[in-house]
C-alpha cells in the first residue's frame, strides 16, 4: 500500500486512514449534512435522505462512512497552512439498500495530530460558529473565488505558531452544488448580515 509523507520529501500515491480512530463529529452530521433546516446543508440532507439517512440515523451514517468510505485509499488533496489534505472517493450504500454516486470525503492531516474531522484540538474559542454562513473578504484567485462570495464554515482550525486561526469553507453554486472547499485564515471571512441580499454572478475561472 502506498503512502505520502510530504514532510520527509517522499511522495507516493496513496494512503489508508486508521478507520476506527478517525473522528467524525456527530454535530456536523446532525446540524449540517442531515439538517433539512440548514439553508445550505439541506441539499445534502435531501440527497442522503434518498439513501435512508436522517438526523435520527446519524449513527448509521457514521458507521457506513467508516466501513464503506474511510476503508478506501485516500488521495493527496491540496496542502494548506493547517496541514496536508486528503480526499477519498467511493460509492455509498444507504440503509434502504439504495446506492449513491461515488461519495467524496475530505480529510484533514491525521499525521500532524488532527484526526479526520477533528476541529477543536486546541480548545480555542471560535470567532465564528461552525455551519454558519460567512462572506469572503478577499479574492482567492487559485480557487476561482472572489470577495463577496458566500460560504459555510465546516471546520475550525485553532491558531498555532506557524498559522493563524482559520476555517474550512464550503462554497456553493446557485444550484446548491459544491464548487470549492478551501482553507482560509479567519481574517478572510466575516459574518453575513440581515442587511445583505444574495445575488448571482458567474464564477471566476480558476
Amino acid at each position: 500500500m502506498a503512502a505520502t509523507y510530504p514532510a520527509r520529501g517522499i511522495i507516493l500515491a496513496k494512503v489508508r486512514f486508521p478507520v476506527q480512530s478517525a473522528i467524525i463529529p456527530p454535530d456536523k452530521l446532525r446540524e449540517y449534512l442531515l439538517s433539512m433546516a440548514h439553508p445550505d446543508g439541506r441539499g445534502k440532507a435531501e440527497y442522503l435522505s434518498r439513501l435512508g439517512y436522517s438526523q435520527d440515523t446519524a449513527g448509521q451514517l457514521v458507521a457506513d462512512l467508516r466501513e464503506q468510505i474511510l476503508s478506501l485509499d485516500a488521495q493527496l488533496g491540496r496542502p494548506s497552512p493547517y496541514g496536508q489534505k486528503y480526499e477519498i472517493l467511493g460509492p455509498l450504500k444507504g440503509p434502504n439498500g439504495k446506492n449513491a454516486c461515488p461519495h467524496h470525503l475530505d480529510c484533514p492531516d491525521w499525521r500532524n495530530g488532527t484526526e479526520a474531522g477533528d476541529t477543536h484540538a486546541g480548545g480555542e474559542t471560535m470567532t465564528l460558529a461552525l455551519y454558519q454562513r460567512v462572506v469572503l473578504t478577499q479574492d482567492l484567485p487559485k480557487e476561482g473565488l472572489r470577495a463577496g462570495y458566500v460560504g459555510v464554515i465546516v471546520e475550525h482550525y485553532a491558531a498555532r505558531a506557524d498559522a493563524p486561526e482559520g476555517y474550512e469553507l464550503e462554497v456553493f453554486a446557485a444550484n446548491g452544488q459544491t464548487v470549492a472547499v478551501v482553507s482560509v485564515p479567519a481574517s478572510a471571512v466575516r459574518e453575513a448580515t440581515e442587511h445583505e441580499v444574495l445575488s448571482v454572478r458567474e464564477m471566476a475561472r480558476a
